[in-house]
This record gives C-alpha cells, sequence and structure tokens, in this order.
C-alpha cells in the first residue's frame, strides 16, 4: 500500500506530519512526503506536476495537513486535483481540521479529528485489504447531507511507541517552482526555517492550562483531559544523539513543547544530566512563567540552554485572569524575566495584541510591564486569532461578531498598525524614558498632531536601530557572549530576521 502525505507549510519544518510517515513506514506501508512549500494558485504546470507524481506513485490515500493559514491552499489544491481526475481518497488532518471540520468537508473527502497516529494507520490497513474506511475511529465525512463524526480514539498515553523520524525524512520529495526532486539534506537547508541548523522536536502532548485563546483549549475538551503525557528521557535522547550524529550542521536543538517544564522538576533534571553527558550542544526552551525557577534554570542552562522563550500574553491581570483565564499574571512573568535576566540568558517573549476584549489601559498595562522588563529581550508580537471552537471564540461570536478575523489571507503574525500597538513595541526596545513619554502623550494627547509625530519617529528609530542593536545583544547572549560566535554564525538569523522584519512593515496594516 501506498501512502502519500502533503505539506503546504512555507518552510519544511514539520514534526507531526513526519512522525506519522515514519509509523506507516515502520509498520510495512509505503509512506511519501511531498512538501509544497512554493505551491502558485493557478500554475498548470505545478498542477501538471504534482498529478503526474500521484499517478506515479499511485497511493491508496492522500492525507494534507494544514492549519488555517494553509487552508485556501488545501482548498485551491483539492478542487484542482479531483478536476484533473484525481479520484483517491484525500484525508486533511492537523489543527484547523480539527478544531473546524464544518469549513473542510465540502473539499476534503474525509477530515480526521484529533491524534492521527492510529487513524492513518487504520486507514493504510483497510485500504490494504480493499476494506471501506468510513467507519474508523477520528475520521469525520459528509453523509447524505450530515457531518458524521466517528467515535475517537483514547489518547496515546505510551508516547515512546511512536517511532523516531529522521531529519531529513526518506521517501520524501520537494515542489521547486515547476518540478518535483527528492527532497536532500541541501534542499533541505534552502527551505528548512535556520538553513538546516535547527532540529525541532517535541518531547510531549497536552497543556494543563485552560487558557481560551488556544486550540489546546479545545483539543483538551475533545477527550475532556488536561494532562500532558511524556516520552522518556531516554527515547527523547535517542532521537536527539541520532539527529547530531547523523547531521552534524545541527547547531541547536528546539524543544517545541508548550512548556516544557510543567511537571515534575525531576524530569528536567534528569533530562539535563543525560542530555549534558549524550547531545551536548545548545538548546532551546519554551515554558510557562509560573514554572520558571531558579533552580531549573540553573540546571537548564549547565545542560546548554541557550534560549528560553515564555510569554506575558497581556501585562493587564483582568485580562489574563478574566478573559484569557491563564493563570500566570505580570508579577509572575516580571519574575521569571528577572530570573532568565540573572542567568544571562537569551529571552524570547510572546505577547497578543489586537484583542476587542482588552480596554486602553489594559494595552498600556502591557507597555508598562515591557517597560519594567528586564533588558535585552526579543518580543514576538502577534494578533490575537479566535481559533473556530476555542472558548474565547464562542464569546466572540456573540459579543463581538464583526471582530472575527477570517483565516484566509490573515497572518497573526503581524498586528495592526495602530497607535497603541506602536507605544507597546517602543516599550519593549526603546530606553525607559523615551516610552514613558510615549504613553503620557498618549494620554494626555490622543490623536493630536504631536503624539502622532512623536510615536512615528521613536517608531522608526525603534526599527532601525533600538532592535537591530537588541536582537544582536540577544545573539551574542545566546552564544555566552562570544562575539566571535554572533558573528560567525549571524548570517543564518539575518536571514530569518530580516524576512520577518520587513513582513512587519506590511502584515495587516488594513485589515
Amino acid at each position: 500500500m501506498n501512502i502519500l502525505l502533503l505539506s503546504l507549510q512555507e518552510n519544511i519544518d514539520t514534526i507531526g506530519l513526519k512522525y506519522l510517515h515514519y509509523n506507516l513506514l515502520a509498520n510495512g506501508y509505503q509512506s511519501h512526503i511531498l512538501y509544497l512549500p512554493t505551491l502558485k494558485h493557478g500554475d498548470t504546470a505545478q498542477l501538471n506536476n504534482i498529478r503526474e507524481f500521484i499517478e506515479e506513485i499511485d497511493p491508496g490515500v492522500i492525507g494534507i495537513s494544514l492549519m488555517s493559514n494553509e487552508y485556501d491552499s488545501a482548498c485551491y489544491l483539492t478542487e484542482s486535483l479531483k478536476k484533473m481526475g484525481i479520484s483517491i481518497p484525500i484525508v486533511w488532518g492537523g489543527i484547523h481540521p480539527t478544531v473546524e471540520p464544518k469549513s473542510c468537508v465540502d473539499y476534503a473527502d474525509y477530515i480526521c479529528i484529533g491524534e492521527g497516529d492510529n487513524t492513518i494507520l487504520d486507514i493504510a490497513s483497510a485500504l490494504s485489504d480493499n476494506r471501506g474506511i468510513k467507519d474508523i475511529n477520528n475520521l469525520c465525512y459528509m453523509e447524505e447531507g450530515w457531518l458524521r463524526r466517528n467515535q475517537l480514539y483514547p489518547l496515546i498515553d505510551d508516547l515512546d511507541s511512536i517511532p523516531i523520524a529522521d531529519n531529513v525524512p526518506k521517501n520524501s520529495f520537494i515542489l521547486l517552482k515547476r518540478t518535483i526532486s527528492p527532497l536532500t539534506k541541501k534542499i533541505f537547508r534552502k527551505f528548512s526555517r535556520w538553513s538546516g541548523s535547527s532540529y525541532n522536536i517535541v518531547t510531549s502532548r497536552g497543556c494543563p492550562f485552560n487558557c481560551t485563546f488556544c486550540a489546546n483549549n479545545f483539543i483538551s475538551s475533545l477527550h475532556g483531559a488536561r494532562r500532558i503525557r511524556r516520552r522518556s528521557i531516554e527515547n527523547v535522547i535517542q532521537e536527539l544523539e541520532r539527529a547530531v550524529r547523523d547531521n552534524p550542521e545541527i547547531k541547536i536543538i528546539n524543544l517545541q513543547d508548550s512548556s516544557f517544564l510543567i511537571g515534575r522538576s525531576e524530569y528536567a533534571v534528569e533530562f539535563c544530566e543525560a542530555y549534558k553527558k549524550r547531545v551536548g550542544i545548545p538548546f532551546v526552551v519554551r515554558s510557562i512563567p509560573v514554572y520558571v525557577t531558579p533552580e531549573i534554570i540553573e540546571c537548564l542552562k549547565n545542560a546548554g540552554m541557550a534560549w528560553i522563550t515564555i510569554g506575558l500574553q497581556s501585562g493587564s491581570d483582568r485580562v489574563c485572569k478574566e478573559i484569557y483565564k491563564r493563570e500566570s499574571y505580570q508579577a509572575d512573568f516580571l519574575r521569571a524575566a528577572t530570573i532568565i535576566k540573572d542567568y544571562n540568558l537569551a529571552a524570547f517573549y510572546d505577547v497578543i495584541l489586537d484583542n476587542p476584549f482588552e480596554t486602553e489601559e489594559d494595552m498600556l498595562q502591557t507597555a508598562k510591564a515591557l517597560i519594567r522588563t528586564p533588558k535585552p529581550f526579543y518580543v514576538q508580537f502577534m494578533s490575537l486569532w479566535l481559533f473556530c471552537g476555542t472558548e474565547l471564540f464562542e464569546r466572540a461570536k456573540i459579543e463581538c461578531p464583526e471582530k472575527i478575523k477570517d483565516w484566509r489571507g490573515f497572518n497573526y503574525h503581524y498586528p495592526r498598525k495602530t497607535d497603541i500597538n506602536k507605544i507597546v513595541r517602543i516599550a519593549a526596545y526603546s530606553h525607559k524614558k523615551i516610552a514613558k513619554k510615549a504613553i503620557s502623550l498618549y494620554q494626555s494627547k490622543p490623536g493630536s498632531l504631536e503624539c502622532k509625530a512623536f510615536l512615528y519617529a521613536v517608531s522608526l528609530l525603534s526599527a532601525f536601530i533600538f532592535e537591530p542593536v537588541s536582537y544582536f545583544r540577544i545573539l551574542k547572549l545566546s552564544f555566552r557572549g562570544s562575539l566571535i560566535k554572533t558573528l560567525m554564525r549571524i548570517s543564518t538569523y539575518f536571514r530569518v530576521g530580516m524576512i520577518h522584519y520587513i513582513n512587519q512593515f506590511v502584515g495587516n496594516a488594513s485589515k
């Protein structure tokens, strides 16, 4: 049985799709991955090449993994393939089909809800035996005008049972403009976000938090459980040893867990001991402020942690408590940020803007929190995305339906160009006196020419001086203060950072 999995991401740093691919391979199925980062709507030559590739592979099923920002491409590709005579069942899976299957069933033949590890094996087994797939767990589809949802598999507890994937997957291919080529290490480095120098890994699934804006909230509600499932330390270390051994170009490990520090502190301590002894290259950790302690941070730094990411989200305790239902507040964030500063670690902080439920005072609280945050640090500002199915989305449907953004064409990485958003950004990178002056002017003379001129001038200074300097200082911290190592690696970071930097001036300015 041949199976084809398609990725529509602009970069090819996939994780979930690779695990499905290797699960199929480990169970004797001929799985293939086709990456489509250069897919362009309306390009007939591309479509013909994709059709010819599909006919050559002759798969029994096509799986497409997508998030909301890939929805349009998934619709375009699925419709195009069917118009070209491809009658193979097409199954969509991923975050967007899970939270909003109704928007998908008009295009895909089947939708996979939630974890697809067991479902994809069931599909492959059924098709190999010439059996139908309609009764397979986790699938959703239209039948006689009704949306039928099959029962869900229980969550997978033994994550070690999922096969380890290679950095550059075997049996993988990529669309290069108008030709399809086997995915080589050279091509992988070109399309990988950090030129192939970063290795992405997930060591756990689930989140005990109940943040109303997060898709994890919806996924947890499907199973009525908010718990963390972890891979064993030995299983994780074995994957990392293999990745570093087979890919000497890897310079940093990216632990992509929502919060690596949730749970027993002993896990982190044991991980650090094994990691330092058997892997030993710098790594990135994500966490929630309440789990950051001096003891754990010291342990992680000694093991090689170079970057840590935590979320402020909002500097307003009211927003965190009443709107986001996030049990992490401004004081927790500032305490964590101070610990991170004390250990001279590179810090990456998340902040959510464009929240229709925030007041002007709430937003200024975020700016004031960033003024108080020890510098240097880097901030990822995101525009609030009201994910279908989340608690906050349901609230917005009632209270402010006009604020619900269409995922088609909207990129949450680029917030709106409002005065209040400019102030928050200024607070993150400018000197305290300048940031406080911006807040004072905004409060005393909102909308005035003097206020707008000041914000415009400082925003330019921030964009061309304060932010690049801050980014350089952060990079230097990530290399333990080594100027030579920073200069040697800055070109890798510059390419990615420059794309994001330029796009922020365009972004969703008119949305």
